[in-house]
Order: C-alpha cells, then structure tokens, then sequence
C-alpha cells in the first residue's frame, strides 16, 4: 500500500480490507506492506505516526530517506527488500475487496501473464454539488455572484465523462485485443518474474 501524504485514517481503512483479503489456499501467506514515502515514522511529532499504525494493525512498515522515483521508486525499494512470487499494488485510497486475490490470481497460471489490472473505484470523493449552488456558497464568501450562468453542471462531476467506469469497461478491455494495455499503478497484482 502505498502511502505518502495521505490522512492515517483513511490509509487504515486500506490496511484493514487488505487484511481481509482471502486466497484459496491456506498454505499461501499474505504480506501487508505499508510502503510510507511521507517519512511518518513518529520521528516529527507534527506529522501522524504511519509506523505506530502500521504495527497496531499487524503490518510491515517501509519508508526512504528520500522520494526519489516517488511512488515507483518506493515500490522498487519494497520489491528488493520482500519476496513473494505475485506482487498486489494498492493506493493508499484503494480499499480492495475480501476476494480481490481469490478474482485475480487464477490469471496467473498462464506463464505468460505479467500482471491483471482491476477497476479503481473511489471511496473517498465528496457528493457532487450543483455549480449554481457552489457559486452562491462563493457569493457569500467572495461577494461575487455568477449562479444564473449554470444550467444542470455539477462541481465534483466530470463534464468530459472521463468516467473511470468508461476507461476500465471500455478503453482499457480494447487494448487487450492488440496486446497493449497498460498498468494504471494500482489495483493490480504483478508477477515478480516479470518485474525483475
């Protein structure tokens, strides 16, 4: 899970689902990896303590020195330090369900398989509001006032539709056909074979 200027609490919710994950055979552990690039390890008393955490919740804490590569780069720090054939990457946002693995590591008996790339639905957005009505929020703010301009348009809502349910349900299956989709960074579980 990977972590770096995240609220504690909203990432604890993420480490307590991963632990909830299951997998269909018993003899296969599963490692929870905490992977901190905002360097909370209780050293700055101002900043929340990802390492306490991470220990009260029974999971592996890592952190850098430094950002260097930021997510990839923290990601490549845990990859030389664990072991483990599948590798799952998840947001500090990304809250996966109980049978997240049980869904996706059948895949993998293919040899061929580098990685399965899952939807990434958000938990953590606010409601959208009507423009007209933000505006007026902003009127009694600001003293300025532009709501008779709007029509039906939300703010928190994408106009362009670039729906994550348009990019996961259409685009990205499409590129399949011609051997060419691509990682989004998380919600997805990787060979390590691959990787190396």
């Amino acid at each position: 899970i990977a972590t770096y200027n995240e609220d504690l609490e909203l990432v604890r919710y993420t480490v307590r689902d991963a632990k909830q994950m299951t997998y269909p055979f018993d003899d296969v552990k599963i490692n929870i990896y905490l992977l901190d690039d905002g360097r909370r390890d209780g050293r700055d008393s101002s900043k929340e303590n990802f390492k306490k955490m991470a220990e009260e919740e029974g999971v592996k804490y890592f952190y850098r020195e430094n950002n260097f590569g930021k997510k990839a780069g923290t990601i490549n720090h845990a990859f030389k330090q664990t072991n483990g054939d599948l590798i799952v990457i998840l947001d500090a946002d990304a809250r996966p369900y109980p049978k997240f693995s049980e869904n996706t590591t059948g895949y993998f008996r293919s040899r061929k398989l580098a990685w399965v790339q899952t939807p990434q639905w958000f938990y953590d957005l606010t409601e959208p509001m009507r423009v007209r009505d933000y505006l007026k929020i902003y009127f009694v703010k600001t003293g300025y006032y532009f709501g008779s301009l709007f029509g039906k348009m939300k703010t928190g809502e994408d106009i362009f539709g670039n729906d994550p349910k348009l990019f996961y349900d259409v685009i990205l299956r499409r590129r399949n056909n011609y051997n060419a989709a691509f990682c989004c960074g998380a919600g997805s579980v990787h060979r390590r074979d691959a990787l190396q």
